[in-house]
């Protein structure tokens, strides 16, 4: 039975004080200075000790609901005390402290209106490596100098929920784990596995390197081949490879490309948002995808 809303979990903490030291991760923290901030107190130094690779916030009970239901490491959670009991169901098995707030106090906190409800604090995971995130895979996204961080999160959601395996970044690509990364995302920053290219040469690696096997497809407004096309000829390992709003694909992610795809798209536009191509081209590979493992399970 869930507990109604009169009723308090053992572990859900009333605060009152914006500057009580269990809500320092809170507090007008930028992302960047979660992951890469010491810890200021001792409350602090416990939580950090549990987050050897940074920490990042997450908002929203839907997130939340999915961070938890999918193992994430949630350290705490601040809860507002009017959404405090749409949040007990699914915190049920949460056993870190939830932190019970006003709304007032809980913006005067983050610094801006708290509208959703509930924050989550989330230790960051290990980083992979490319190459760990290509063992088992068949089909990577690789994010291309994509700063825009509602792009960011938005592709992930769309790779998440149309078979992707995995996403590489870029190096100059905006953090999955920023906060309006992992909003936008509905937390599949936080669920679908993802690696930094951090030194730029993960795409020559896949291409001829010692990761080899791996057909590099670029998404480009002028490029050659129709999205028709490869999907009639889809490799059996493909990296779909998408550029920054504007300039698009860097010149050596142009180099590393097998070829360049293109979207059809009227006389009157240029091209389409990044996330909006993201989502055509990956629907269209998990279709035909999905197609030829319902037909080849029919003719067993």
């Amino acid at each position: 039975m869930s507990q109604g809303p009169e009723q308090h979990a053992d572990n859900e903490i009333p605060l009152a004080d914006a500057n009580d030291p269990r809500l320092a991760p809170y507090r007008l923290l930028t992302d960047r200075a979660l992951r890469d901030r010491a810890p200021s107190s001792p409350t602090e130094v416990s939580a950090t000790e549990n987050a050897p690779h940074g920490r990042f916030l997450a908002e929203g009970h839907y997130v939340l609901q999915r961070l938890i239901a999918a193992g994430a490491p949630v350290l705490s959670v601040m809860l507002t005390e009017r959404r405090a009991a749409a949040a007990r169901e699914y915190l049920s098995t949460f056993r870190g402290p939830r932190y019970l707030v006003s709304e007032e106090l809980a913006s005067k906190v983050v610094g801006y209106p708290v509208h959703r409800g509930v924050m989550g604090l989330v230790a960051r995971p290990r980083p992979l490596t490319p190459a760990e995130l290509t063992i088992d895979a068949s089909l990577l996204v690789y994010l291309d100098g994509i700063a825009d961080t509602e792009n960011v999160g938005a592709i992930f959601r769309t790779a998440a929920a149309l078979g992707a395996d995995g996403v590489l970044v870029g190096p100059t690509t905006a953090d999955p784990l920023y906060r309006r990364c992992v909003r936008v995302s509905m937390g599949a920053t936080a669920v679908l596995s993802w690696a930094r290219d951090t030194g730029g040469d993960a795409l020559s690696r896949l291409n001829g390197g010692p990761l080899s096997g791996w057909s590099l497809v670029g998404l480009s407004p002028d490029g050659s081949t129709t999205l028709e096309h490869l999907v009639e000829h889809q490799p059996p390992r493909s990296v779909l490879i998408l550029g920054s709003e504007g300039p698009g694909l860097g010149d050596k992610v142009r180099r590393d490309c097998d070829e360049l795809v293109s979207i059809p798209i009227g006389a009157d536009s240029d091209s389409l948002n990044v996330a909006a191509t993201a989502a055509i081209a990956l629907y269209r590979l998990a279709a035909r995808r999905n197609g030829d493992s319902r037909h080849s399970s029919q003719t067993k």
